[in-house]
């Protein structure tokens, strides 16, 4: 009876980590994993009551060894299946379901037929030595680089499984019968550390699900709701880091020419389909490793790496011309164009601000041009000879007079 306190605190625990994956299915985005966990622990939940009994009645009710089997494989079955969801990966729901009535028959087997209660025991932490190195390959081959709570399930997992081993071990050393000197220490060591790593196990997916939750709000703050373009923040936050490489490549600020004018004609619904349609092509226009954002209002902004002016400069030619093909449902004949300016990234001797400052007075040119094309930033030395041959050209109009303006 001395068990007894602890049996129900797992219960209670156990339904409320149950009952904790609910809501936070319910409350983080219904991803179907944090429902599959809640089964998971459901099933423990089944599993530690059917002990409890087993303790206080010195014997198992009739059948329950085929529930407690169920409960034992099935759960981890349940952990694996919720961690390759988790992964995108299928969640190979027969093969895990064949594994578990392969166990519930060689449980069968060693408590009717041939009777071994050593064999018994070493079953449930057999399902966990086969199935949980999957839970940790599902987590392994998402692409990216590991979350905090990625390692800490990976940690918990991997601990589990080490202690999954020492239990199978123990088990095959219990006789035929009970009660024996090896059952003693197998139950002691089960109850010692099964109960810290289940909570453990339990604590780490809800920290998980947290740190999957945090991703997607960290990323909702980088996106611009109408258009899923990067907004501002999220275009400094990815170009920032790439600046500082050799040949960085090239900003592109643009704007949709007279925007205000189809806001005041045919409304701001028109304005925002114009503003989405927009954002379309020139995701659909670029290249993968090309960073697309809308910074604010009817301006865009990319940044395509690794590339100069020249290369460039038709590119960007090539996405105004899809621009002006753009169609607007609901609006026969009215029609965006897009004016862009370009400035190439001067390394790591030039922040981000500069480089879109040359940027924006590119695009300034282009609006003053008279719109719907494309103007490349001049570089410092190539300002200053443009500079030098317009005022030679003045002196010459001017007869040489210096001063005369």
């Amino acid at each position: 009876m001395a068990m007894l306190p602890l049996l129900i605190v797992m219960i209670l625990l156990s339904a409320l980590l149950s009952a904790v994956f609910v809501a936070a299915w319910a409350t983080m985005g219904r991803p179907r994993h944090a429902l599959t966990w809640s089964a998971c622990f459901a099933l423990g939940t089944v599993q530690w009551i059917l002990n409890m009994i087993s303790v206080m009645f010195d014997a198992s009710p009739p059948g329950a060894w085929i529930i407690a089997t169920l409960c034992g494989s099935g759960l981890i079955a349940l952990a694996v299946i919720g961690y390759r969801q988790r992964s995108g990966l299928s969640p190979e729901t027969g093969p895990l379901a064949a594994f578990v009535g392969v166990e519930m028959a060689a449980a069968a087997v060693f408590r009717v037929f041939w009777p071994h209660a050593g064999f018994y025991l070493m079953l449930v932490p057999l399902s966990g030595l086969v199935l949980l190195p999957f839970a940790i390959h599902a987590i392994a081959v998402r692409p990216g680089l590991r979350s905090m709570g990625e390692k800490v399930a990976m940690a918990t997992i991997g601990l589990l499984i080490l202690f999954e081993i020492v239990i199978f071990l123990l088990a095959l050393r219990v006789g035929a019968t009970v009660p024996d000197p090896a059952y003693d220490i197998y139950m002691a060591t089960l109850l010692t550390g099964l109960p810290t790593l289940y909570i453990a196990t339990g604590i780490s997916g809800l920290f998980l699900l947290m740190a999957d939750q945090t991703v997607v709000l960290q990323g909702l703050a980088r996106r611009d709701t109408l258009t899923g373009l990067l907004n501002r923040r999220g275009f400094r936050d990815a170009v920032e880091r790439l600046l500082t490489s050799p040949g960085a490549g090239c900003v592109v600020l643009g704007d949709i020419d007279h925007f205000k004018g189809i806001n005041d004609r045919f409304g701001h619904a028109a304005g925002d389909l114009a503003l989405k349609q927009v954002g379309r092509a020139l995701r659909l226009g670029a290249r993968d490793d090309d960073v697309v954002a809308r910074i604010g209002g009817e301006e865009f902004a990319l940044f395509v790496p690794g590339s100069s002016l020249e290369r460039v400069q038709p590119f960007i030619e090539r996405l105004r011309a899809a621009v002006a093909n753009v169609a607007l449902p609901g609006h026969p004949g009215l029609g965006v164009t897009m004016s862009f300016g370009i400035a190439q990234c001067g390394g790591s001797i030039e922040g981000l601000d500069a480089v879109m400052s040359r940027a924006d007075e590119a695009l300034y040119r282009a609006k003053t041009a008279g719109r719907d094309r494309v103007m490349s930033a001049m570089g410092e030395r190539t300002a200053r000879r443009t500079a030098s041959e317009l005022e030679a050209a003045r002196q010459r109009a001017v007869g040489g007079v210096p001063g005369l303006r």
